[in-house]
């Protein structure tokens, strides 16, 4: 399911991309199950790479989609694009994430995804952001009314500021 979400949030955002990329095994079974969607629903196949060790090799003309799990302070991110770009001389287009914390970044008050698309020239997109979750969780769409407080006081003691998100 969440491969499904992946790819509908590519499609969504009109990603133009011809090999989503990864830098841990763990988001293996995220990349074949968002590759596995992108071709049995839109007959788009896009191969993916973990780490240049699974799947294809990373190619100077690949135009590559990341694919991460979390964006939290943007550190692990911002290893994740310099790694790939001091490899193969290639900037990542675009960034998958399925939680968008919103928190603010190492280095200023600014939100780390902000920080990062200014950084790296990259778009972030977010299936969904801490703020979708708290407004969902108001509306009664998802449960954890019980946790609402706490996630709020999350959002004001590490959320970054949110420069247009």
């Amino acid at each position: 399911k969440l491969g499904e979400f992946y790819a509908e949030c590519i499609r969504e955002h009109n990603v133009e991309s011809n090999l989503l990329a990864g830098n841990t095994y763990r988001e293996i079974p995220i990349m074949i199950a968002t590759s596995m969607t992108l071709f049995n629903r839109y007959g788009i196949d896009i191969p993916y790479s973990i780490d240049d060790t699974v799947g294809k090799p990373m190619d100077i003309c690949d135009k590559v989609t990341l694919i991460k799990d979390t964006l939290t302070s943007g550190h692990t991110l911002h290893n994740n694009l310099q790694a790939i770009q001091n490899n193969i001389g290639k900037s990542v287009s675009d960034v998958i994430v399925s939680v968008d914390r919103m928190e603010k970044s190492t280095t200023s008050r600014c939100s780390a995804r902000y920080e990062i698309e200014r950084m790296y020239n990259v778009k972030i997109h977010a299936i969904v952001t801490l703020d979708d979750i708290i407004r969902a969780v108001e509306k009664g769409v998802v449960g954890g009314t019980e946790y609402l407080t706490a996630m709020k006081q999350y959002r004001e003691e590490y959320g970054g500021e949110s420069n247009g998100y």
